[in-house]
């Protein structure tokens, strides 16, 4: 096992129909058997995160303790195994980049089922994924007694995860360490569902695990009917079909409800249709939106376990915080996405616009409103603290280097210009760190005669450095992130947060001395850290576009607590 995923966090997906084995129903019993079959295969995750589960369950009453996801058993293991696929790839996309991960899939026997396959061979392809797989042993290697009941239990798993590793090699999908990137899990291998849709007995919604998640999944449409009033000549019905027309003609195909939210109660003829009703209480628009955002809160905390839409059919709300913050807030997780839909331009009548063609005109304008929120959102008083805070800069020059044709002084002004376009006034110190005979310059550098190193590559090299402004730190190669970590240690037992942290290189895990573990230290002792990865080393770093974008409002914390703006995509 190599070393980055013997301390990597290990997440198991459970077949619990092909392989109904939790004992007992205890969580804790079958954290501690997963943990030591882990540890007997070179993997030794944090005993307190280490290892999560995932159970996909054909009846919801049971395996309590776990995250569960229903799936019709009547389907077929085909379809249950599609289902499980689209789910994985789903989560591997959202968590791509974060941190080294291995995934544990304990299923039934996949030998024939070739888009697990592909799934398997294209997440060991990504350099921070790897995958165990958990089969049943040949039929002559089985143990199983003749009852068929198995015993869950350490050697039950192991033998299972050693069946699993020669399936996997003797398909030639095991995990491989190249150093080139292959292309990213959207592009998922063919053939594959686009969608996987099944029906929860409990409530009646539509769990979607899907490769387009958003658009396979579930929208809940809150409808203001004082900004969109319900003409005499239609009814709630005609308003959901309209609706849902709309969305079809964005892409958005899941279940679709509607709520409204009226003044009059009881309520009036033509709402009969609706999912649910709620009556506002008497106020301004203000205080009418007030409540909407309240109502979309209240939901969002219901809806957990699935991918769901937001559409809100509401008046005019470009200058109401309240709301615009919590579409903020709900667009930046990974479940929710919020739809918006404002009244457009040129106001047409009542019917028109709730017409199919009205409510797309209104989407449009919301679109609109959308892409402005987080200019439109102020400050909390805690960002404008770290707006004028000081701001540091750690630049991995190994990883990053200057490209041919710029200087480091037209480096340095990019970042800081960059700064200043996004309104930070506190000072602005840049440090470097490189080995100076390293290749950080285009053209071989001769260090045999010190005495001359002034008009020799690496002499220019350093003098450009120093009329630069930038600090540089001339440090042994495989030595450099140590000294990274020196320096960002020793920078912040002088300086006192707030204050802001930028780091660039490509790789912030990749390394032992546990830089990473470290910057999430200074995030929760309230320094603002921003890590800039650029993809084109050569090029994105210097990309003032790119770099402000690094830097933009949304990798601030909207409270001092939150850590939602590390999530940012």
């Amino acid at each position: 096992m190599s070393s980055p995923f013997a301390g990597a966090k290990t997440i198991v997906l459970l077949d619990t129909i092909d392989c109904p084995i939790i004992p007992n129903e205890d969580i804790s019993e079958l954290l501690e058997i997963t943990r030591s079959a882990l540890e007997e295969n070179g993997i030794f995750g944090s005993i307190y995160d280490g290892v999560e589960f995932r159970a996909f369950v054909g009846d919801t009453v049971m395996y309590h303790g776990i995250p569960l996801y229903w799936i019709d058993e009547t389907e077929g293991k085909d379809a249950r195994l599609s289902s499980i696929v689209t789910f994985l790839l789903d989560y591997a996309d959202y968590l791509d980049g974060e941190a080294f991960l291995n995934w544990m899939l304990v299923v039934g026997d996949i030998s024939e089922h070739s888009e697990i396959q592909q799934a398997i061979g294209l997440l060991n392809s990504r350099r921070k994924f790897n995958v165990l797989l958990a089969q049943p042993p040949p039929p002559q290697d089985a143990s199983s007694s003749s009852s068929g009941e198995e015993l869950f239990n350490k050697e039950w798993l192991c033998s299972r995860l050693s069946a699993g590793e020669q399936l996997i090699n003797k398909l030639g999908i095991g995990k491989t360490f190249d150093k080139e990137e292959p292309p990213s899990l959207n592009q998922i291998p063919e053939p594959l569902p686009s969608h996987q849709v099944v029906m929860v007995p409990k409530d009646g919604y539509d769990v979607c695990l899907s490769r387009d998640m958003a658009q396979r999944a579930r929208t809940c449409v809150f409808w203001d009917t004082k900004a969109y009033p319900l003409p005499a000549d239609l009814n709630s019905y005609d308003v959901w079909q309209n609706i849902n027309d709309a969305l079809s003609e964005r892409g958005y195909y899941g279940r679709v409800s509607v709520t409204a939210f009226l003044d009059d109660y009881p309520c009036p003829p033509g709402f009969a249709g609706c999912d649910y009703v709620f009556y506002l209480k008497a106020g301004d628009i203000d205080a009418r939106h007030g409540q909407i955002a309240r109502h979309l809160l209240t939901a969002s905390r219901c809806d957990s376990i699935e991918p769901v839409n937001y559409m809100l059919l509401v008046g005019d709300i470009s200058e109401h915080i309240e709301l615009l913050r919590t579409i903020h807030m709900l667009n930046l997780k990974f479940s929710f996405k919020v739809i918006l839909a404002q009244p457009p331009p040129q106001k047409p009548s009542s019917g028109e616009l709730l017409s199919k063609d009205g409510i797309c005109s209104s989407l449009s304008a919301g679109d609109k409103l959308l892409s402005q929120i987080e200019q439109k959102l102020p400050l909390t008083a805690w960002q404008e603290r770290l707006k004028a805070a000081n701001s540091v800069v750690f630049w991995d020059l190994v990883d990053c280097p200057i490209p041919v044709g710029l200087t480091a002084a037209e480096a340095s002004q990019t970042i800081r210009s960059a700064f200043e376009k996004m309104n930070y006034r506190g000072t602005v110190t840049i440090h470097a760190f490189g080995e100076v005979i390293d290749p950080l310059v285009s053209e071989p550098r001769d260090m045999e005669s010190p005495g001359e190193n002034e008009n020799t590559p690496a002499g220019e090299f350093l003098e450009d450095m120093n009329q630069s402004g930038i600090v540089f730190h001339n440090t042994p190669t495989d030595a450099r992130r140590e000294m990274m970590r020196e320096k960002l240690t020793a920078w912040a037992v002088k300086s006192t947060a707030p204050a802001n942290v930028m780091v660039i290189l490509r790789d912030v895990f990749d390394d032992e001395f546990k830089l990473a573990d470290y910057l999430e230290l200074l995030r929760t002792i309230d320094y603002n850290v921003v890590i800039a990865r650029p993809q084109n080393a050569l090029g994105q770093l210097f990309d003032f576009e790119w770099l402000c974008s690094r830097l933009g409002d949304r990798f601030l914390p909207q409270t001092r607590s939150s850590d939602s703006y590390t999530q940012a995509k």
